[in-house]
């Protein structure tokens, strides 16, 4: 299992956080249905464009800024917890660049040892998303995780998505450092293959490994996405792993699910709900997030 070290005690960050870096970063960065979109929290937009459709009133260009609010309640065996999960601010500087800032205390509520031991988990993360041409894009993010026991973890992600004429593809990497955690590292390649012009599915593969663990870990996910002409969106799929972990019956399977849908309620803002459900070795969680998505078009000068 996917573990960090924290005051000489094994912390395990379960798989499902690996999974959610998926589902809730594409919810978070819009992109074309016939292009690629992917992630859940609530966030591909039906675009032409990678980034948020810049609309052009009298020669002016429309810059976009987008804020996200997300809190939610996690069952984690017998614990439980309720509290603020994430926030984000994205800008779209033009239609080729965005900047973006995100604060992402999700591990807080979702790690039984934090929930257990009442500790926190929040990691400060900013980056920019490239559109460099319609065949190619690049994400890059640095961020700043921040324990209660006042140990820090330095973060780092990259990810490059090329675009197909059939489908598009990401490929991408997290590394998180520490001089008093233990280094974790996960790579991930997904696609994004539309069946028409409202569904695409979306597959994706993870590999991880840290100094922890003797073998490296793999997980699939199958995902699907449904986008509404009027902006409402549902995305669903399930992902199954094998731990590295041998116990007594040979079963070290891990398996669940996630449901998120993003849903209008006027031109400038959109509900957004996710569920997710991981069976894992030792305890089964179960997440249920509630957000809001506003969106304000600023006129260049």
């Amino acid at each position: 299992m996917l573990k960090t070290i924290i005051s000489s005690r094994v912390i395990p960050l379960y798989p499902i956080q690996y999974i959610k870096i998926i589902v809730v970063l594409l919810l978070f960065f819009p992109f074309s249905i016939d292009a690629q979109q992917v992630e859940v929290n609530g966030v591909d937009d039906d675009v032409t464009e990678l980034l948020p459709e810049q609309k052009q009133k009298k020669g002016h260009a429309t810059k976009l800024l987008e804020v996200d609010f997300w809190g939610g309640y996690s069952l984690l065996g017998a614990e439980n917890k309720l509290g603020f999960r994430l926030a984000q601010v994205f800008f779209q500087m033009s239609p080729k660049l965005a900047v973006f800032a995100r604060y992402d205390n999700s591990l807080s509520l979702d790690n039984i040892d934090f929930v257990v031991q009442k500790k926190g988990s929040g990691a400060l993360w900013g980056g920019s998303l490239v559109n460099w041409n319609k065949k190619m894009a690049t994400k890059i993010e640095i961020g700043q995780r921040f324990f209660s026991d006042k140990a820090h973890q330095q973060l780092f992600r990259l990810e490059q998505i090329l675009y197909g004429h059939r489908f598009s593809m990401r490929v991408g990497g997290f590394l998180g450092v520490s001089s008093e955690l233990q280094t974790e590292w996960h790579t991930y390649t997904g696609f994004t293959i539309p069946i028409n012009k409202q569904f695409a599915l979306e597959p994706t593969i993870f590999y991880s490994k840290n100094k922890v663990d003797v073998q490296a870990q793999f997980r699939a996910l199958l995902g699907g996405k449904f986008h509404h002409p009027s902006g409402f969106e549902l995305s669903a799929g399930a992902f199954y792993g094998q731990s590295n972990i041998v116990l007594e019956n040979g079963n070290a399977s891990i398996f669940g699910g996630y449901l998120v849908s993003l849903i209008p309620i006027n031109d400038r803002l959109k509900g957004q709900i996710a569920i997710n459900r991981e069976n894992g070795l030792f305890n089964n969680l179960t997440t249920i997030g509630i957000g809001i998505k506003a969106k304000l078009d600023v006129k260049s000068i």
